[in-house]
């Protein structure tokens, strides 16, 4: 979960993990959830932030999201 992984990304609303398999600057939720549970316990109002974001106005959990566009997201299902 940094930038040793060639799949972590950082931008303007989030950072986190995504993978070969997303768009370039996409990340997992799932993978900030994982943050949350493998952190500490000061890390879960960065965990909670992103998340939050990362529902673009869908309240849904998407597949993964755009760090510097959160409305930019895969699967909208």
């Amino acid at each position: 979960m940094s930038k040793n992984n060639p799949f972590f990304f950082e931008g303007k609303y989030a950072s986190g993990i995504g993978s070969a398999h997303t768009q370039i600057k996409h990340v997992w939720p799932m993978a900030i959830i994982m943050e949350g549970f493998t952190g500490t316990k000061n890390d879960l109002d960065y965990v909670w932030k992103r998340l939050e974001i990362s529902h673009a106005d869908t309240f849904s959990m998407h597949e993964s999201f755009s760090v510097d566009n959160p409305k930019a997201f895969t699967r909208q299902w």
